[in-house]
């Protein structure tokens, strides 16, 4: 179904006030994976990439970028983005690899150990926003729409992976995009919060609430972060900061969002904001071909990287973007 008949079956069910029928919701999955020796495979971790819903799981896009700061000797180090262009990544899918296996023989030839596809080759979508906002913005455009409906709303929760400056914030905005279902006009919510530092915050859930009367057919979602407040230089860096939503009211009332459970540091349902790029941002896009993969409940897929070459560190943040069909 295209994307206009499906939002046009949206709005058909929604003047008949017909009550049963399928509603979709987003969902990310993502895992953050620490780079090891050269050539050595690197697991994600067990059960991320799994579906645990009771719904079928249709994933759409990959995202890939590196993780903006890592520990080193217990001090925290900034990892250049661009060492991306470094790392191999494999995935395997019903015991079967859904690209090669291995693209290539390393260039010494007493290394044994093989290659796998590096992560430039599969950037299928151009997402280059305006050069001024590349690095403090990712838009994701929903493959299915979700329905806002009257009086429902939006949490939405942010976290800095580091702590600001004394007496500074930084300002870290999301925004939702639509269409009302009965009127066809265009809606926007927006919120903006400034964090000042490393906690969980909320940003003011009044800011998504459909206050209409009409539901609202949601498309599109923006996450923005500007710089400090008392730096000079106003360009923000998506990747400081993570992001998880849920609907509150109809649906599933679930977290968009699952990520590695115990690991030290990392909110399982929030999701680095540079992952969320798959309209517009500085990730690596992958596009998964025709309808993508589709997920039953307990299904997953395994998700390797691999360092190919010498002296590269850091971990490599993977995100599979898609969507959860309720019946």
């Amino acid at each position: 179904m295209s994307d206009y008949n499906y939002q046009q079956y949206l709005i058909r069910l929604q003047e008949s006030n017909v009550l049963d029928g399928i509603t979709n919701e987003p969902r990310v999955f993502y895992d953050t994976i620490p780079l090891g020796l050269p050539f050595v495979e690197e697991p994600s971790h067990p059960g991320t990439f799994r579906n645990g819903e009771d719904f079928p799981i249709r994933l759409t896009h990959m995202t890939m970028a590196m993780k903006r700061i890592a520990t080193f000797q217990g001090q925290p180090v900034a990892i250049d983005p661009r060492t991306i262009q470094r790392v191999g990544v494999r995935l395997k899918f019903h015991d079967q690899y859904y690209m090669n296996r291995y693209a290539a023989n390393p260039i010494n030839p007493a290394i044994e150990r093989q290659l796998f596809v590096p992560a430039t080759s599969w950037a299928l979508d151009s997402v280059a926003p305006p050069e001024l906002l590349a690095a403090g913005t990712a838009a994701w455009e929903f493959q299915r729409p979700f329905i806002l409906s009257v009086r429902d709303t939006l949490r939405v929760d942010v976290q800095l992976d580091e702590a600001p400056g004394a007496a500074t914030a930084y300002p870290v905005a999301a925004t939702f995009t639509g269409i009302g279902v009965l009127s066809k006009r265009p809606y926007f919510f927006s919120g903006q919060i400034f964090v000042t530092d490393a906690q969980r915050a909320t940003i003011d859930t009044d800011n998504f609430r459909n206050d209409g009367s009409e539901p609202v057919m949601v498309t599109n979602m923006t996450v923005s972060v500007s710089a400090s407040l008392l730096d000079p230089n106003p360009t923000g860096n998506v990747n400081r900061v993570s992001i998880g939503v849920r609907q509150i009211g109809n649906g599933t009332n679930s977290a968009w969002v699952a990520g590695p459970v115990n690991e030290p540091d990392i909110s399982p349902d929030l999701v680095p904001a540079i992952l969320l790029g798959q309209q517009s941002g500085n990730a690596l896009v992958h596009r998964f071909p025709g309808h993508g993969l589709l997920w039953a409940p307990g299904e997953g897929i395994s998700v390797e990287v691999q360092s190919q070459v010498i002296d590269v560190t850091g971990p490599v943040q993977i995100g599979l973007l898609g969507y959860i069909s309720v019946q």
